[in-house]
């Protein structure tokens, strides 16, 4: 699923990269023009009788011609920052009471390298702090958190506890995600409008939500392949085993995001630069 190449054409993380090219190309054009020879006024002057001139060059030597202005060229480093804080785990769970590593993992930092392969002649510097390293290494041996142990448990068993920190905190990404998914944006409408969502969501009400909060924070080109591109085309009522494929591709996103780095970086295509452990500001 990774190396799907051509999957990369509509991204637009690199857009950004590209708008400050082209603003300071706009600029060094605009400077060029403000130092390019102005014409001059010329000043009368009085009619001397002077002996021939002395030919300057021969006819075989070119004349001098006003060079054009050349541009400067830009140097431009590309440097993603990919950081995450060390999230604490609950003492009474063990898990992670932030799931930032996890879908950052699934939705930006395997993507956002991968979509170098379809470009091998750019070259990006990627930051990764050790704080980020050290817990998707810990994730990847079986850790998890609590927005992940919470969305496996089946939604007729989830106690009212649950079921409301599912309502406060599985609607937590940009809104213009959840309007993508028309059931998730229902969903987050029926939540707003209610006086009483804790009992007026019903058991597939909070098993659709399960999913559409772990679906919407998956890469957009990854949900047009499979196993993903199912679960979005079906949108709603789905079943506990629709969890299973949903979770094996999380782990597998947080699992390619230090090899996919390491290939990159052994193929010269990418610098990898680190911060210290917890990424203080120095």
């Amino acid at each position: 699923m990774i190396g799907a190449g051509n999957q990369f054409s509509k991204k637009n993380k690199y857009i950004y990269a590209l708008i400050f090219i082209i603003c300071l190309v706009t600029m060094t054009s605009c400077g060029d023009q403000d130092r390019a020879p102005q014409p001059t006024e010329e000043t009368p002057t009085l009619a001397v009788p002077t002996s021939p001139p002395v030919p300057t060059s021969t006819p075989e030597e070119p004349q001098e011609t006003e060079a054009s202005p050349i541009e400067d060229p830009i140097y431009l480093a590309i440097i993603w920052h990919q950081h995450q804080p060390l999230y604490f785990k609950d003492p009474d769970t063990n898990a992670y009471v932030r799931p930032w590593v996890r879908v950052h993992a699934t939705k930006d930092y395997v993507d956002m390298a991968a979509i170098l392969q379809d470009y091998p002649d750019i070259q990006a510097t990627f930051n990764l702090t050790p704080s980020l390293i050290r817990q998707l290494d810990d994730l990847g041996s079986g850790a998890k958190d609590i927005y992940w142990v919470l969305s496996e448990v089946p939604a007729k068993d989830l106690t009212n506890e649950q079921k409301q920190f599912i309502l406060d905190r599985f609607f937590d990404t940009n809104r213009r995600i959840i309007n993508r998914f028309p059931r998730y944006q229902i969903l987050l409408d029926k939540r707003d409008s209610s006086d009483d969502p804790l009992n007026e969501f019903s058991d597939q009400d909070y098993l659709d939500l399960q999913v559409l909060f772990n679906l919407a924070w998956m890469d957009p080109d990854w949900l047009e392949m499979e196993p993903l591109a199912s679960l979005v085309e079906k949108g709603k009522d789905f079943s506990e085993g629709d969890k299973v494929g949903l979770f094996e591709e999380h782990l597998q996103f947080v699992n390619e995001v230090i090899p996919i780095h390491r290939e990159l970086q052994e193929k010269g295509q990418i610098e990898v630069t680190m911060t210290p452990y917890a990424h203080p500001i120095l």
